[in-house]
């Protein structure tokens, strides 16, 4: 089993694929140095002719190139975790960037509680569109407070976590219509009812394009909200701890430290 499957999905974003599979390519290799096994997976969901055209080169050499026509992220995202290969799976957007750290030092954060870590960024750095940098908390501080998952989606798609939690856990179905969107926030809160640690890996940023028209911008012209989740109750009562209490999927730790 590899150690890492890197998945970066692409739709519409034409030339803005370029940076981005410059930065997944930087982390990857920087990842590969500290000799972890990474598997590169390209998920192309209705992507058009410049998109196509700007992820080609990876598109040559990743292990695996899945082609869908679902235009729902969160059903992209289900897809490709059925048949990653690594313990862990960290999820690249199509205009998005990481830190050339963040695969190393997510894979740290996550071998510190097999099976049951999420690691995120120490910054998500919003730019483009608009210019902000957010700070996701880790559970682990004591001032960590719950209510900030009923409240604010603190947690974004983009991060890694055991293969296995994704299956446990797939992502739910988007329904603009039906008022329902906010995948990565209902996935979120889902997995840490569930026992998980959402944790931050120190020194990493990853950076978020604000683009018009991009599905984020789109759930929130439509005023949507993300489907009932555990901690959406106010009268829930949150694991013990850090959300680490019973692991939510099986793992133990390999000679590297990390999920096996």
């Amino acid at each position: 089993m590899r150690d890492v499957t890197c998945i970066l999905t692409v739709h519409d974003e034409g030339s803005l694929a370029r940076p981005t599979v410059r930065s997944f390519d930087a982390a990857v290799a920087r990842a590969r140095a500290e000799g972890l096994a990474v598997e590169t997976v390209l998920c192309l969901d209705r992507a058009d002719a410049a998109t196509r055209d700007a992820v080609a080169d990876l598109a040559a050499r990743a292990a695996a190139v899945i082609e869908t026509d679902l235009g729902d992220q969160g059903a992209v995202r289900n897809g490709a975790a059925a048949r990653a290969g690594g313990a862990c799976i960290a999820f690249l957007d199509g205009d998005d960037l990481w830190s050339s750290n963040w695969l190393v030092e997510a894979w740290r954060c996550c071998a510190a509680a097999p099976g049951r870590a999420v690691a995120h960024p120490e910054i998500r750095w919003t730019f483009d569109g608009l210019a902000a940098a957010t700070f996701p908390p880790d559970m682990r501080d004591p001032d960590f407070d719950w209510a900030i998952l009923r409240c604010e989606n603190v947690y974004d798609a983009l991060c890694m976590a055991p293969a296995d939690l994704y299956r446990a856990h797939p992502f739910g179905a988007r329904d603009l219509r039906g008022g329902f969107a906010y995948e990565d926030w209902h996935w979120a809160m889902t997995v840490a009812a569930a026992g998980a640690s959402h944790r931050v890996a120190p020194g990493t940023v990853i950076f978020k394009r604000a683009r018009a028209g991009a599905r984020n911008a789109q759930a929130q012209a439509a005023n949507v909200i993300p489907r009932w989740a555990p901690p959406l109750r106010w009268d829930w009562t949150p694991p013990d701890g850090d959300g680490a209490g019973a692991p939510v999927v099986g793992g133990k730790a390999d000679p590297k430290g990390g999920p096996g």
